[in-house]
């Protein structure tokens, strides 16, 4: 009997065991940004150094009331400063000539993913000032999920402490399954009709903002830090946090080399290099973000368990 040819028995020959969709699909991974949560302030370039000083003044006293004909004493201004200084971070990505041509590697693919990978960075800064928060106790307690209770604790913090608004609350991604584990758990009447308490409940997981639930806005992110086994996250108004970017348009008018921005980032630099000894060709991001505490009163620790 004559073994007919199979798609398995000419593959060697006459075929390939797999064909390369053209479509690169993203595996998981943190998309989520926390720029919001941060007050913008723009960065001079070529003012004569990386860090920026920030100043505040108390603008209320106490009035005296020293009676006719009777000089005031002087009340001088209390004052503060902060520093936010800008630093390089960079991603390099090469692949060589071949893998160009042959279309194992794209370029665009490359260079796509340093926005991404910005984005990232730029809120790995952000969610790593938690524990910097030290005026208002921390609430949560090592080794216990993140509940209604604690954020309540840390909401009732803040207001106690003269902080009006927005509050916006980071925290892992973790932390949000267990508020929601903990919400669903509730059982005061307001509690369970309260389109916030559903919205929080049936929320998608996507978006910079979760959900929001009692005025607050809950967030999550894959970079929040931890303390020991507990994550290490926090709950703020605007102005506790400063970032700024310093801008690289001016920079890369006057350079010979071949960098351009990257999506309209002014902040953002993508040199094109290539290896000619080595058949290769090479990208690197250039970025210059600088992060940091504004007003330490404005924010609060929020610790909950991994």
């Amino acid at each position: 009997m004559t073994t007919a040819d199979t798609n398995a028995s000419l593959a060697g020959d006459l075929g390939i065991t797999a064909y390369l969709n053209l479509q690169f699909w993203d595996l998981l991974h943190e998309t989520r940004d926390l720029k919001d949560v941060a007050t913008f302030i723009p960065f001079t370039a070529g003012a004569g150094s990386a860090s920026m000083k920030l100043r505040f003044i108390q603008p209320v006293d106490p009035m005296s009331a020293p009676g006719e004909a009777t000089a005031p004493a002087i009340v001088n201004w209390t004052t503060a400063t902060k520093t936010l200084t800008v630093a390089k971070a960079n991603l390099y990505r090469s692949g060589s000539d071949l893998a160009y041509i042959t279309g194992v590697i794209q370029a665009d693919e490359l260079v796509k993913s340093f926005v991404k990978s910005v984005v990232y960075h730029r809120s790995s800064l952000i969610a790593g000032l938690g524990s910097g928060f030290t005026s208002n106790t921390p609430v949560g307690t090592a080794g216990v999920a993140l509940t209604v209770d604690t954020v309540y604790a840390g909401l009732f913090a803040l207001r106690k402490d003269l902080c009006e608004g927005q509050i916006d609350l980071v925290t892992h991604a973790t932390g949000i399954t267990q508020f929601m584990a903990s919400l669903r758990g509730e059982t005061a009447t307001p509690l369970q009709i309260a389109p916030e308490t559903q919205g929080a409940l049936s929320n998608s997981g996507s978006g910079n903002v979760q959900f929001s639930w009692m005025g607050i806005n809950f967030r999550s992110h894959a970079s929040v830090p931890k303390i020991g086994t507990d994550y290490s996250g926090f709950m703020s108004i605007p102005r506790a946090i400063a970032f700024t970017e310093a801008p690289v348009a001016n920079f890369l008018s006057r350079q010979s080399f071949n960098p351009a921005t990257v999506a309209g980032e002014t902040a953002i630099i993508c040199q094109d290099l290539s290896t000619e000894a080595l058949g290769a060709r090479s990208y690197i991001c250039h970025y210059y973000p600088g992060v940091a505490e504004m007003e330490d009163a404005r924010g609060v620790q929020v610790l909950s368990a991994s």
